[in-house]
């Protein structure tokens, strides 16, 4: 179930990353909101995540500017940006 949440959730960041006009190759900060379900799933493939998204870092927290999101029966916010 927890790597089933985590592909769901590498799917609608690499959504978000065309909808955002990234390239292929950017690197990105992610910020993710969600239940401890969803928490504890990235926790355990936290590595996984964050190579298939190129993230250099993953924070946890409520940003005004995160989409709404459902992984299944899982609904979470999630923004990113451009790294530097």
């Amino acid at each position: 179930r927890q790597e089933g949440l985590v592909r769901d959730l590498i799917r609608q960041v690499q959504n978000l990353r065309k909808e955002s006009g990234l390239e292929v190759s950017d690197r990105i900060r992610l910020y993710l909101d969600g239940p401890s379900e969803l928490r504890d799933a990235v926790e355990s493939n936290d590595d996984y995540l964050l190579g298939e998204v190129l993230a250099i870092s993953l924070e946890w927290g409520n940003r005004p500017d995160a989409s709404p999101v459902t992984l299944g029966d899982v609904a979470c916010r999630v923004a990113l940006e451009k790294a530097g």
